[in-house]
């Protein structure tokens, strides 16, 4: 005798059907909790043969029955949306979708169809993709977040785009989130601006190195000519965008 276990997975939550060859037994609900799982584990021993455990890929919201079927060593098999649409007859399931035929009509197609089920891939395997799902995220982000800092600095003082390279000086982050339009520089004195920098870099810095770049920046400033006024918002949007770099610093060190 041939059992199945069909869940239709959404948030939180799954119908599940239990077949005997092509005649359900039994339907229910569960959670996604441990006493939900608990009950469908149950379920899964009371059949006199291991049975297979169907359902459709959702996302994130079928992984916790992913790891619930790799711990207990059941055999399941989770199936592309695009391929079990293409399996169900004339494409009934999303003819009269609902979650109850969903689950019903998973277990009947599974009965006339040869599929292939799935393997639990290596903790090691498993926890390298995660990190190369993490890896492009943050690479993601920090992408967006370059792009954002430097079209909110090409309005306010785009000569402030020099300081932000792929080595970020210790005080290029603080000194914009200080000086995001040219014309509060100009009305900031050399010393102050000079004593800013000398404050905020990583290293030990002589009094000439610090002038030398204040002088630059304020030479940045006079010749500058924005798109925006110094209380324009941008300015604003520029201070907050700094504000999340300096929170995150290695953002700036992705190309």
């Amino acid at each position: 005798m041939t059992y199945v276990i069909a869940l239709d997975v959404s948030k939180g939550k799954s119908n599940v059907v239990l077949y005997e060859e092509s005649v359900c037994q039994s339907e229910f609900e569960i959670m996604h909790t441990k006493l939900g799982f608990q009950t469908l584990l149950d379920v899964v021993n009371s059949c006199p043969t291991p049975p297979d455990i169907v359902y459709e890929s959702t996302g994130i919201y079928s992984k916790v029955i992913d790891r619930f079927c790799a711990e207990n060593n059941l055999s399941f098999y989770c199936l592309n949306p695009y391929l079990a649409k293409r399996q169900l007859d004339q494409g009934s399931l999303r003819n009269w979708k609902t979650d109850k035929h969903d689950s019903h009509k998973l277990a009947q197609s599974h009965l006339r169809n040869e599929r292939v089920a799935c393997t639990s891939p290596t903790s090691i395997y498993s926890s390298l993709r995660s990190l190369c799902r993490f890896y492009t995220e943050v690479d993601e982000f920090a992408q967006r977040t370059r792009i954002r800092l430097h079209n909110a600095l090409h309005q306010c003082f785009p000569e402030l785009d020099y300081l932000i390279d792929n080595r970020i000086l210790s005080y290029s982050l603080a000194f914009i989130k200080v000086f995001p339009h040219p014309d509060i520089v100009l009305k900031t004195s050399k010393t102050k601006i000079k004593n800013f920098i000398k404050r905020n870099a990583a290293k030990k810095m002589s009094d000439d190195k610090a002038t030398e770049i204040a002088l630059r920046i304020i030479n940045y400033a006079k010749n500058s000519y924005p798109a925006v006024s110094s209380t324009d918002i941008q300015v604003e949007k520029s201070k907050r965008q700094i504000v999340r770099c300096i929170k995150s610093p290695s953002i700036l060190l992705y190309t």
